[in-house]
């Protein structure tokens, strides 16, 4: 018992840590005007999910109130409390907008644009590249870099001249009866394929079961197929097929050890049935 609880205490429990060719990257995540506080909830909610923490509001047209606290759930101070809030003047031009936008996006090595609308060759600003192209391997990182994905209005997303200031125009590919996707989902969906691009994924330690355990297991399933009046051929297959299924999952202590009660309940209850009523 001392034992099992020493090798518990030494497991690792992590299930995704990041790929040490990519700890120098840094993602930033922009709202542009976004207007509905629940969504910005959602948003901050998303990004701690994923292991992403700075979120920007560019002259959001809502206010962090209560309804952005309670759909932020765990990500409430980290994340949502945190975030950088960028508020223009009002009434301003079109001209002094984007020389402001243009002038925030030069603090970031490179600028992703999300835009949901399909792209047309004749508009050169909108020709996108699906999130899943995202592809960060070939770059050799000595040094900070500082990726920031902007992500537009609920309403509208990102303007052509906003999209203009991008590096380049990601997308979600979505069926072709309605291609708009909630703010909120928008940035999850992108936020999980970075996940899987960005880190080393495994099911966690286990247990393993040892040989003896999974033998002692196929007795007490023999026992209880020897009751069911198979022939002897078909029992040596269902045998097999129990010692291919736990063999081929490396099957771990815990699951052994249920599967033998399991079968310890049924040999034990016909043991109780054949005793009261006779044998079957």
């Amino acid at each position: 018992m001392k034992k099992k609880k020493i090798i518990r205490k030494n497991m690792d429990k992590s299930t995704s840590s990041i790929k040490n060719q990519f700890e120098n990257l840094q993602f930033y995540f922009t709202l542009v005007e976004p207007s509905g506080s629940a969504n910005v909830g959602a948003v901050a909610r998303s990004l701690k999910n994923f292991g992403f923490k700075e979120l920007i509001l560019f002259n959001p047209k809502c206010t962090i109130d209560s309804d952005a606290r309670k759909y932020s759930m765990h990500a409430r101070e980290d994340v949502l409390e945190k975030a950088q809030i960028i508020h223009l003047e009002d009434n301003i031009s079109e001209d002094m907008y984007l020389h402001d936008l243009k002038t925030f996006f030069k603090d970031f090595d490179y600028v992703i644009g999300t835009s949901g609308k399909q792209s047309m060759f004749r508009n050169l600003r909108r020709i996108t590249y699906y999130v899943d192209d995202l592809d960060f391997s070939n770059m050799l990182l000595d040094k900070k870099c500082k990726i920031n994905l902007v992500f537009g209005r609920e309403s509208t997303g990102l303007y052509n001249n906003e999209l203009s200031l991008c590096d380049f125009v990601i997308r979600i590919p979505t069926a072709d009866e309605y291609s708009s996707i909630n703010l909120a989902h928008a940035v999850t969906i992108v936020c999980f394929t970075l996940f899987k691009k960005l880190r080393e994924i495994t099911r966690g330690t286990i247990l393993p079961s040892t040989k003896k355990q999974r033998e002692i297991l196929y007795q007490k399933i023999d026992e209880v197929i020897n009751r069911l009046d198979f022939n002897k051929d078909v029992d040596r297959k269902i045998i097999r097929a129990f010692k291919n299924i736990l063999g081929r999952s490396f099957s771990s202590m815990k699951e052994i050890s249920l599967l033998m009660s399991l079968f310890d309940q049924v040999n034990n209850r016909e043991k109780v049935i054949a005793s009261k009523y006779g044998a079957i």
